[in-house]
């Protein structure tokens, strides 16, 4: 079945707390790339509302960012970012407020920002990220928990070889109602992230894909590698 890594996720800097400037050339990189972004993309109206909102939001992100990049002992210097992931993340990113959100954002911008890890990143993340709910991310990451580090893939339709994780299962552990689970699991499919199947006995679980392994590992590159998944077909 393989072992299964624990995931952290660490709570972002409050809209309303006070921060300390990083130093280093690391913040220099991201004090440059967030204050030369494109005007369209807060707004041209530097007084209304929107415009504040959306300012707020991506200095949450540029702190979380960094914090993550030093994390994993980024060099800035290194670091050549593809303008064609980056722009589209930041710009769906800082109309997000929610924490949860957030950290998901941040460390996909992260992972586009490393050269180590930049290829894992794709618009289609950009894409499915975009749509979550705050409740679609508590599940969507006990869906990675629940997945196995290394598994076997059906050869037929690329999905992992388990048991899955139960909507009984996923409301139980995460203090939800049964059918929020299910309405996230539904919601989770549409938009390309997971496949769901269900039980007579046991409504409906979520089966990890080559998508969810995938956006798993540019979310979570320390935790989950990307592996060589070839080898691993069930024969």
């Amino acid at each position: 079945m393989g072992r299964q890594v624990p995931l952290r996720l660490e709570s972002i800097v409050e809209a309303d707390e006070p921060t300390t400037p990083a130093e280093g050339e690391l913040a220099k990189t991201l004090q440059a790339l967030f204050g030369n972004l494109p005007s369209d993309l807060i707004g041209v109206l530097g007084a209304d509302r929107l415009h504040q909102y959306r300012l707020r939001n991506r200095e949450r992100l540029r702190l979380r960012t960094f914090k993550i990049l030093q994390d994993r002992g980024v060099n800035p210097e290194k670091s050549t970012p593809n303008p064609g992931i980056m722009l589209p993340l930041i710009e769906a990113a800082q109309e997000e407020s929610n924490p949860e959100l957030t950290e998901l954002w941040a460390r996909l911008l992260a992972t586009t920002m490393d050269n180590s890890t930049a290829l894992s990143s794709r618009k289609m993340y950009v894409h499915i990220l975009k749509q979550l709910d705050p409740i679609d991310a508590r599940v969507l990451q006990l869906i990675f928990r629940s997945h196995p580090a290394e598994a076997g893939w059906s050869l037929n339709d690329a999905i992992v070889m388990s048991e899955g994780l139960r909507a009984t299962s996923a409301a139980e552990k995460l203090g939800i109602t049964y059918e929020a689970v299910c309405a996230a699991y539904v919601h989770l499919e549409n938009v390309g992230c997971i496949a769901v199947d269900a039980y007579e006995e046991d409504g409906k679980v979520a089966l990890s894909t080559f998508v969810t392994d995938g956006l798993r590992s540019a979310l979570f590159p320390a935790e989950y590698a990307i592996q060589d998944l070839t080898k691993r077909y069930a024969r």
